[in-house]
């Protein structure tokens, strides 16, 4: 009678119990009895019948005395109950030792247990272990039962099933060459259930486990790993259950030349096979197909040459090119989603092999792809509508600028795309023109730089794409003036790359009267955007003089802390955090003589701390592009009135401005020396907030001050704090006296 798992428990239970061993188990060891409830054992006779087990303690006694055998499979250390074990080992030598049944831990026979838990918790914690359960059970009992096993318990909840399929590759040790491929018996299940998690981890172990096969020393266990990967997809490709069909659009396209290979077939056979994918009933079906068919196209090409899709005849040609066609024409708004995708992986394609391809063929090939992407711009469905202006800069480069065969066999057909884009940049949602605004600058540039003709300046290409780019800038007026905020907010972030495209003198006549619109802008957002953008612009004009009539009334509107502004504090934040930018791009006498300097400074007063945080960086970074004499000269006289001002929150301003001033004066020791003495200053400051805040300063500053001045005036400084009546003044200033002591390498003495 077959023992049960209440029957293992009980024995062990028995610290005086032997377990009964005759000829036919003898081989058999705890571990076989532990999963013979769970894992249907191949060689335990019905009729055996266990009288009693050793305990618990027992086993671990002896499995301490057979360590070497458990930890070293070469080992010839034995132990009194393995003698069956050994002997059949003796008489037939081939299995090596890790093969053979292994002693394991109560631990191990408790994750056993686990797998058929009523607990759900327990089951999703078994799977998780699967590494350990296989390495106990050894090569042979891990292809005859684990895996049998999980392949029969895919009907479980999808949590236990996630983790299966995360965990199935840790077995891949466990397992001989030969055997490998009985992994994917169990993920075949799981690539069919509904949760798509599961499924999608399913996909990735099979890829996981499929490299691993490929890297395979063994000739004939490679080929027996590939062969079985191949039919799999095949029948998971003919399932009646909808999620198996779904599963086998991805593995069709991750790895068409291996399959092809391995089979040895007709190449119209998995075209075919995907093609009736693509043209399945179910609608999930066809739209897991759709989203793959571009980087299917990608590898059939690379499979099959492109004879086969210049030829008429050819299976490209033939089958897949006619799917293109037909997703335009679907009825589900996802499917047409996957359109612009699939155009321009298709227009990538033929890029690459442009040289191989002859003209008229990549004409005529063109011909039927294109028009089906400018068809998506004018699709009922505005998300198709978005996708297609979203990503129009990719299908520019991908049909037309990516090798001169195509540039020039397809220059007849740039009005077509520009005139589809724009339609896009007018289109009646405001969703669709703003992201059809945001390719706008790379749409001009992809053509401005295919352009072999141009003025001397660099003003216009004289070409049919100089023509196309004063089209597209003719649109920017009509942006700039849209009803939409997200649209002018997305011009302004933009329009300024249309500068070196234009050169300076297009620039100036077609670009500033917009730029001057969107900085005068009513929403924040835009003129935001505007000011934080011109880079590009001041780098085709040399300067911003231009605009300083606008400019500097935008940078004040946003940056006042009074009026309307007063509330909008994260405003004054970004315009903080792009000083720097712009202080490069005006430079030291536009910030002096437009004020700016003093509005820097200003923000250290600010009602809210994240801005007077912000502004004591924002003037770090200033005296780093500006210097040092710039420093001293504008900076430390406002910093000094703010030291002695009667709210400590502005007098912890002044102190943080002043440390992180002096971080970046280290190369300047002039400029140290106006700005520590206030910093030492402020160590006798009345209330505790401030003075520990200079302890933290104090440590900051003593590297670039350097080992003399931190002995002779900061370490003194900061002992007198350490001796301070409040404890946190205290705790601050010991600490930076350590921090600092440590940086130096000194135990100076204080008298």
């Amino acid at each position: 009678m077959e023992a049960t798992m209440e029957d293992v428990t009980a024995t062990n239970n028995d610290p005086d119990g032997r377990m009964e061993e005759d000829d036919t188990a003898g081989g058999e060891n705890v571990v076989s009895m532990a999963l013979d409830p769970i894992i249907p054992s191949s060689v335990a006779d019905p009729e055996d019948e266990f009288d009693e087990a050793p305990s618990f303690d027992e086993l671990k006694a002896t499995q301490d005395n057979d360590n070497n055998m458990l930890l070293d499979p070469d080992s010839t250390t034995t132990s009194p109950d393995s003698t069956s074990t050994n002997d059949q080992i003796a008489a037939d030598p081939s299995p090596s030792m890790e093969d053979q049944p292994q002693y394991v831990s109560a631990e191990t026979l408790s994750q056993i247990e686990m797998l058929r838990s009523d607990n759900l918790a327990e089951r999703v914690a078994a799977m998780t272990v699967l590494n350990d359960i296989a390495a106990a059970l050894g090569k042979e009992r891990c292809q005859k039962e684990l895996v049998p096993f999980l392949t029969d318990s895919t009907d479980d909840e999808d949590e236990v099933l996630l983790a299966m399929a995360e965990h199935i590759p840790s077995i891949l040790p466990h397992l001989s060459s030969s055997s490998i491929h009985i992994l994917f018996q169990p993920l075949e299940k799981l690539l069919m259930v509904e949760e798509v998690t599961v499924r999608e981890k399913a996909t990735s172990s099979c890829f996981q486990i499929y490299q691993h096969i490929l890297q395979l020393d063994n000739s004939m266990d490679k080929e027996k790993g590939m062969v079985y990967y191949s039919d799999m997809i095949q029948r998971l490709a003919t399932k009646e259950w909808f999620t198996a069909r779904m599963s086998a659009c991805t593995f069709l396209s991750h790895d068409l030349a291996t399959l092809q290979n391995t089979n040895n077939i007709n190449e119209d056979i998995f075209v075919e096979l995907f093609a009736k994918l693509c043209r399945d009933e179910v609608p999930m079906v066809r739209r897991m197909a759709s989203r793959e068919l571009g980087p299917f196209f990608q590898k059939a090409l690379l499979t099959y040459g492109t004879a086969s899709l210049t030829d008429p005849h050819g299976s490209l040609n033939k089958i897949l090119i006619p799917i293109y066609e037909e997703l335009i024409m679907n009825d589900q708004d996802a499917i047409r989603l996957t359109a612009a995708d699939n155009c321009i992986a298709f227009g990538k394609a033929i890029s690459m092999y442009s040289t191989e391809i002859p003209p008229l063929s990549q004409e005529e090939l063109l011909e039927r792809i294109l028009p089906i992407f400018v068809a998506t711009t004018e699709d009922r469905s505005w998300r198709v509508r978005w996708t297609t202006a979203s990503k129009f800069n990719e299908a520019v480069e991908a049909f037309f600028f990516s090798s001169s065969s195509i540039t020039t066999s397809m220059e007849a057909h740039h009005p077509e795309l520009i005139r589809a884009f724009e339609r896009l940049i007018q289109d009646p949602e405001a969703e669709v023109r703003t992201a059809a605004t945001f390719n706008l600058g790379e749409v001009a540039r992809c053509v401005h730089n295919n352009s072999d003709e141009q003025e001397e300046e660099g003003d216009s290409p004289l070409t049919v794409a100089g023509d196309i780019v004063m089209r597209l800038v003719k649109k920017v007026s009509i942006l700039a003036d849209d009803d939409a905020e997200h649209v002018r907010a997305a011009l302004a972030l933009v329009v300024s790359e249309l500068a070196p495209t234009l050169g300076k003198k297009l620039s100036i006549q077609h670009l500033l009267p917009s730029i001057s619109l969107l900085l005068r802008d009513s929403s924040s957002e835009v003129r935001l955007n505007m000011i934080s953008s011109l880079g590009p612009l001041n780098e085709t004009l040399g300067s911003l003089e231009l605009l300083h009539s606008v400019l500097m009334p935008a940078i004040m509107e946003l940056s006042s802390p009074e009026g309307e502004q007063a509330s909008k504090w994260r405003i004054r934040l970004s315009v903080i955090a792009h000083m720097p930018l712009l202080a490069e791009q005006l430079g030291q006498e536009f910030f002096n003589e437009q004020k700016l300097t003093s509005l820097c400074v200003s923000w250290l007063g600010d009602e809210i701390s994240s801005v007077r945080e912000a502004a004591a960086t924002n003037v770090m970074n200033l005296a780093a592009v500006f210097g040092p004499t710039w420093a001293l000269e504008f900076v430390c006289p406002p910093i000094m009135e703010l030291k002695r001002h009667p709210s400590y929150l502005r007098r912890l301003s002044a102190v943080q401005a002043a440390s992180l001033l002096a971080t970046k004066m280290g190369d300047y020791p002039d400029t140290l020396r106006n700005i520590l003495p206030m910093i030492l200053e402020m160590a006798s400051d009345a209330v505790p907030n401030i003075r520990f805040n200079v302890a933290k300063a104090l440590f900051r500053i003593a590297e670039p001050c350097g080992e003399s001045v931190y002995k002779q005036q900061i370490r003194p400084v900061i002992s007198v704090l350490t001796e301070d009546p409040d404890r946190d003044v205290r705790f601050f200033a010991e600490k930076s006296l350590q921090d600092a002591d440590s940086l130096f390498g000194t135990t100076v003495v204080m008298s």
